[in-house]
């Protein structure tokens, strides 16, 4: 009781300083082609507590032959963009119970990749996309579509069964170009699934 916690003080902002030049240490500066742009924590963060310049001097590491891994039929992998955060990993392991994405190697060398050769299977492969903070796992239909901050987005109901999950419709001109779950705690929490996020097309 009576506990003061300062979050603007200038020691804070030093830490979270070094933890955002750590992220960026490996992270490419693709933002102008990224599909993440415009919702990226990884941007917001870096806008409000990053460095101006960065001490790191060797080379980024790259992964050559997996910029755009196909993870299914609906989720692309670009493993350059990944900042190791393995949100996607405790997903299907807590929440679809799939276990379809593990975390391979350590340093260096730490992969993302799926468990078997058929790679997601899971119902709502879409989710991954929407938490994913840094655009390393993007929604197929969606990639170079069209910028988020073009989107007009409308609260509404999915009408693919009687669920009725809350979602957002996100438009231009007149044409939608992808739904999202919006939360409701007491219908579908944070998630919708894949067939519905594609009834639009």
């Amino acid at each position: 009781d009576g506990m003061g916690v300062h979050t603007r003080s200038e020691k804070v902002m030093k830490s979270r300083t070094g933890v955002m030049e750590f992220l960026l240490t490996n992270h490419p500066l693709d933002c102008p082609v990224c599909d993440k742009a415009g919702e990226c924590e990884l941007q917001d963060y870096n806008y409000e507590y990053g460095p101006g310049t960065s001490n790191f001097k060797e080379e980024k590491r790259v992964f050559e032959e997996a910029t755009t891994k196909k993870l299914s039929d609906f989720v692309t992998l670009n493993m350059n963009r990944c900042v190791h955060c393995e949100r996607c990993v405790r997903f299907t392991d807590d929440v679809t119970k799939t276990n379809d994405l593990v975390m391979l190697n350590r340093g260096w060398h730490k992969e993302l990749s799926a468990t078997t050769e058929e790679g997601l299977t899971n119902d709502y492969q879409g989710c991954l996309t929407d938490f994913c903070p840094v655009g390393a796992l993007t929604w197929n239909d969606f990639r170079f579509k069209k910028r988020s901050w073009f989107l007009d987005r409308k609260a509404s109901i999915c009408d693919g069964c009687s669920k009725n999950c809350n979602i957002e419709a996100h438009s231009d001109a007149d044409v939608v170009y992808r739904y999202i779950p919006k939360f409701n705690e007491m219908v579908n929490g944070h998630w919708m699934c894949d067939s519905g996020r594609n009834l639009f097309q």
